[in-house]
């Protein structure tokens, strides 16, 4: 009658054990995932402290593997070059100003000549000179396709001025400094004409933006010259009025008195006669 209950001891004793076993095991598991994730910590703050040191350590130390600092330069120009054609282009058919334009046709111009001096040192050097665009200059291409027609010109211009501000500063680093001559070379035959972009959308820019206020004045300082014109013609016409009057009334005055002086002087003339007899 008490055997099932003599039974029912080992079996609760199995049950206990193998959910202590249970929560063992995945103690275990929780401090293995812990000790895993403060190796991947520790690993990743030793590739970050081995890239500061790589940073700060000298060109000629570059270790295997690392990018060519003339490589570099030859693809990512050779890829902002492009980047200003095919925006060239989009400008030149959005853009609603003549002058805006012509600038962006100049731009197509001289940044397709400017890839095709650089495919030669991309060949020689043994750079990449790919004829797609980067996700970066492909996604900014995107956005300014999105650009509205009536703020197109303004923004494209004043991104030409950011854009070649930052290729003019690099292209005079690389004309002193550049590790390669044939780069050396590149660099500073086209700072030239960089400068002469940049001034030219500087010179643009500063019309857009100062357009508005200009024609606003143009428009009052007109407006204040007819009024002023209508005031000096009408002072004018008072003024001649009123010389004419004093004039007029002298003319009179002079006249009655040169007939006031006649009758006199005849009767006196008159008289004489009389008081001689």
């Amino acid at each position: 009658m008490f055997r099932p209950i003599a039974y029912s001891l080992p079996l609760a004793l199995m049950f206990t054990t193998a959910t202590w076993a249970a929560d063992a095991d995945r103690a275990q598991s929780q401090q293995r995932d812990q000790s895993q994730r403060q190796d991947q910590s520790r690993d990743a703050s030793g590739q970050g402290g081995a890239a500061a040191s790589d940073l700060a350590r000298p060109a000629g130390d570059r270790e295997q593997g690392e990018q060519d600092p003339t490589q570099m330069f030859v693809k990512e120009t050779y890829t902002h070059n492009l980047f200003e054609v095919k925006l060239g282009q989009l400008a030149s058919q959005r853009a609603q100003d003549d002058q805006i334009k012509q600038f962006a046709r100049t731009m197509i111009e001289d940044h397709t000549k400017a890839n095709q001096q650089l495919k030669q040192i991309a060949q020689s050097s043994g750079a990449q000179a790919d004829e797609q665009l980067d996700a970066v200059h492909q996604a900014k291409l995107q956005k300014a396709q999105k650009w509205p027609a009536s703020e197109f010109g303004r923004k494209y211009i004043n991104s030409q001025v950011g854009g070649h501000t930052m290729n003019v500063l690099e292209f005079r680093y690389q004309s002193q400094n550049g590790q390669n001559d044939q780069v050396k070379q590149y660099a500073s035959q086209m700072l030239p004409k960089l400068q002469q972009h940049l001034q030219e959308a500087n010179k643009i820019a500063e019309q857009l933006a100062g357009g508005e206020a200009g024609t606003a004045a143009g428009h009052l300082s007109a407006g204040d010259a007819a009024r002023q014109s209508d005031r000096q013609g009408t002072s004018g016409t008072s003024g001649r009025s009123n010389r004419s009057d004093r004039t007029g009334t002298g003319a009179s005055d002079g006249a009655a008195a040169g007939q006031s002086g006649q009758s006199n002087t005849s009767g006196k003339d008159s008289s004489s006669p009389n008081q001689s007899r």
